[in-house]
């Protein structure tokens, strides 16, 4: 077996212990506004998801850009970390708190610190880095984490698509045309 057959064999195996999404969507749906955080690979998969809640025409902000609106009790604000402990992460999320947001977590740890201040933690499988176990994944750090993002929120857009009657032509009319 190929490496690229093993990694697709664990996403696999990853996908059959994705949570329930229904809790998650309707936060999303209730949502006025909707704030997306996360670092590294973890952070560069859940802009994806950003782009495409923006193509789905969501009120959506990525952490950081400097056109960022303010949050309030009226948000949601989710951040991908698969330790859940990752300084700047509990800091975004503490803040959230204290502007009376949801926090919404994905990790693999639904007992870290940021799980503890979330409304909703969904949790994922894969080894965050530092973790050594090859029992649990062949790639290295978190590599399975990461993956597994993408393809759980890309399955939520799936799901909001389906729930909403919303096209994927009605999508393009907010797609990015500077390009």
């Amino acid at each position: 077996m190929n490496n690229f057959q093993t990694i697709s064999q664990e996403l696999t195996k990853a996908s059959e212990t994705f949570p329930d999404a229904k809790n998650f969507m309707n936060l999303i749906d209730n949502s006025h506004k909707i704030f997306i955080y996360g670092l590294g690979r973890s952070g560069l998969a859940i802009k994806m998801f950003a782009m495409r809640l923006s193509q789905m025409d969501y009120q959506v902000n990525v952490v950081g850009e400097i056109t960022n609106d303010p949050i309030d009790e009226n948000d949601l604000l989710i951040i991908a970390s698969g330790s859940g402990e990752t300084s700047q992460a509990v800091l975004m999320a503490k803040k959230a708190k204290q502007f009376k947001a949801k926090v919404a977590l994905i990790t693999t740890k639904p007992d870290s610190t940021i799980a503890k201040i979330a409304d909703e933690v969904l949790q994922l499988a894969g080894k965050v880095k530092g973790e050594m176990q090859e029992t649990k994944t062949i790639q290295p750090m978190g590599a399975l984490f990461e993956q597994s993002v993408l393809i759980y929120l890309d399955g939520i857009i799936l799901e909001l698509m389906k729930k909403d009657d919303r096209s994927e032509e009605a999508m393009f009319a907010h797609h990015a045309n500077l390009e």
